[in-house]
């Protein structure tokens, strides 16, 4: 799957959900620009970054504002992640699979 690919629709299923985005699996609405700018960020760092440890999200963005963005618009971009993951959009596997806590990701 391509980022091309991806369907985004009109955010009328929820009262707070405004204009296109996405819907994720467990039911999380995902804004397009946020479904964009973590496609962006990732892609932009993807080919700087070392691989001797698995990466979060937020090392994997390696946004200079991460902390200062609201905590809502990091979680998305995590699950964003989560999703060019699982579609292939990104050639990397889950590092530490079912546990809690935040994502890793390591080459597949």
């Amino acid at each position: 799957m391509m980022f091309e690919d991806i369907k985004f629709t009109e955010g009328r299923l929820r009262a707070r959900a405004r204009g296109p985005g996405l819907m994720l699996p467990g039911g999380y609405w995902v804004p397009k620009t946020d479904v964009e700018t973590a496609w962006r960020l990732v892609t932009t760092a993807f080919p700087k970054l070392t691989w001797e440890k698995p990466h979060t999200a937020k090392t994997m963005c390696q946004d200079p504002l991460w902390a200062d963005r609201p905590k809502g618009q990091r979680i998305a971009f995590g699950r964003c992640i989560r999703f060019f993951v699982t579609r292939g959009m990104l050639r990397l596997t889950e590092a530490n699979h079912g546990s809690s806590g935040s994502r890793k990701y390591r080459p597949e």
